[in-house]
């Protein structure tokens, strides 16, 4: 049989270097997809920073404006032309527009007569009249936000009728306010590019949601190392406002380079293994024709022994070259060299046709298939889910342990889960799972940070009336109390840029609290810091 392997080693040769060129292609096209799948979320979540970066902006303003709309001396002022409101607050030497971190102020009257404009001396209007009328016509009928551009320059603008603050009282007019559009700081935090262009997107392939915008459509465009994404923002069905913003395909790239040096690996392996095994039979076949010279020379009596003693040297000496080889493999690969063994005796034999061929080639899919599991947990998980689900609270909280057990065994912390009660609710089970991974990460990082020599988290599941409540406490030391009020604000971390973005307990409020109607809060005790979360009990 060994020579008879010996002289088809180019036919076997041919097999596998065919064999490697599919499990190239099959693998790169399969674990490239995942990444390009793995790259659309983290491009989904930038976007989503995005549009909640704007609709902050524009709530931030809006409050501004509706204080100064509703105050009593804005309405006596516009029913009665009393100046002196104007000397006290607007006059030119005034900085009350940049106390209020505003660019421009405009009233008018019922009349739609404008009684007085306030501009701000950096934004450098050359014609504060034809600047005070585009605004005013900006905005008509009942849209009271709108994103407004004039002479190269982007504005987020808010109207609001003029009231008493008692709202006992006919509405006088109307309040116009803005802020000068500037996204260098959200630029610099995603290290992103992100302009206004006057580009029309040429279809949609996505579409955003926005509390003060009507309309948000994304439309991608792919180049070698950029994703753009073509974002045109529509608030009142005429205002179309179009920005570019440019992601670096990072996850793509070194995810192309990762799948590369995998499959390299992977076929040099599959090359050696085979040189190995052949020059392994090739020693041992000229092994044997000097043993069986040296057997003729032997005296007749002592042959049957020497043959005996070659045979089980042989065998003994094959098998510890193979269990050598067999440890130094993972499985995954040790059913590759079995599927490819499998070829060649298939082929030797002559009854190696196309159907076989197939079957092996779907058998090293499921391999490879076998071996990217961990990678579908994970993108499961973040799955983004919009439809409510009737779950229990404890198999999401599993479903989090298990993508965060690896991490915690590796820094000796102790999980402890106590179910008082058993609870199953009707909501959004990632969403909610999303929240519980965000409060565990920062415990796992305070409790790592502050070095504590027996670090534990536990988690504790109870019901109160028709109230669930979860909390999640660890023995870190806790929050500082000088900021413990402010860790819910988005951007406020206290890990440093290169560890934190600030947004993951801001998301995490924002969940509870807007999209799951519940409450969330955290206090200290003696050992550290407790996270509880309050949810209502439905079961619809």
């Amino acid at each position: 049989m060994f020579s008879k392997i010996i002289k088809n080693k180019f036919s076997i040769f041919w097999v596998i270097f065919f064999f490697i060129i599919a499990f190239n292609y099959l693998s790169f096209n399969y674990f490239i997809k995942s990444f390009i799948s793995l790259e659309k979320q983290e491009n989904n979540k930038i976007l989503s920073s995005l549009i909640t970066y704007i609709d902050s902006r524009f709530n931030t303003i809006r409050i501004t404006t509706k204080d100064y709309s509703y105050w009593d001396d804005t309405y006596e002022f516009i029913q009665n032309g009393n100046q002196e409101y104007i000397y006290e607050n607007f006059r030119d030497t005034t900085t009350t527009l940049e106390n209020i971190n505003l660019n421009f102020m405009i009233f008018i009257n019922s009349k739609n007569e404008i009684i007085h404009t306030q501009v701000t001396k950096d934004i450098n209007i050359k014609d504060k009249n034809d600047f005070t009328k585009s605004i005013v016509d900006s905005i008509k009928d009942n849209q009271d936000i709108s994103i407004i551009k004039y002479q190269n320059n982007y504005y987020y603008l808010v109207r609001s009728q003029i009231l008493r603050s008692d709202l006992s009282g006919e509405t006088k007019g109307y309040l116009y306010t803005g802020k000068k559009i500037q996204l260098e700081k959200f630029s610099n935090d995603y290290q992103s590019n992100i302009k206004f262009i006057d580009k029309v997107p040429s279809k949609i392939d996505a579409t955003l949601k926005s509390k003060f915008i009507d309309k948000i459509n994304v439309h991608f465009e792919y180049d070698k190392n950029i994703l753009s994404n073509i974002i045109s923002l529509n608030t009142n069905n005429k205002n179309l406002v179009v920005l570019q913003f440019d992601n670096y395909r990072e996850i793509y790239t070194q995810g192309k380079k990762q799948i590369v040096l995998f499959n390299a690996t992977v076929s040099v392996f599959v090359l050696i293994l085979f040189f190995i095994f052949y020059f392994y039979i090739y020693y041992h076949q000229k092994l044997n024709k000097q043993l069986e010279q040296k057997i003729k020379d032997e005296i007749k009596k002592q042959k049957a022994q020497e043959e005996i003693l070659i045979h089980q040297s042989r065998s003994a000496e094959i098998g510890e070259m193979i269990n050598n080889i067999a440890h130094q493999w993972r499985q995954p690969l040790n059913n590759l060299s079995l599927t490819i063994q499998n070829i060649s005796f298939t082929y030797q034999s002559g009854v190696l046709t196309q159907e076989e061929l197939d079957k092996t080639i779907d058998k090293s899919k499921k391999i490879i298939k076998t071996m990217s599991n961990t990678i579908d947990t994970f993108r499961d998980f973040f799955e983004p889910n919009k439809n409510k689900v009737l779950f229990k609270i404890e198999h999401s909280i599993d479903n989090t342990l298990e993508i965060l057990s690896s991490t915690l065994r590796f820094h000796n912390i102790e999980l402890i889960k106590e179910i008082i009660d058993d609870v199953e609710i009707y909501d959004f089970e990632n969403e909610f799972s999303q929240v519980l991974l965000n409060i565990i990460t920062n415990a796992k990082d305070a409790l790592v940070s502050n070095k504590i020599e027996k670090p534990t988290i536990k988690i504790t599941i109870s019901k109160i009336f028709n109230n669930l409540i979860v909390k999640i406490k660890d023995n870190a030391n806790g929050v500082d109390e000088e900021i413990i009020d402010k860790i819910f604000e988005p951007y406020f971390t206290t890990k440093g840029k290169d560890q934190g973005t600030g947004i993951g307990l801001y998301m995490s409020k924002l969940i509870i609290e807007k999209n799951m109607h519940g409450k969330i809060e955290v206090t200290n005790d003696k050992e550290g810091a407790v996270f509880r979360i309050t949810l209502p009990i439905t079961k619809e």
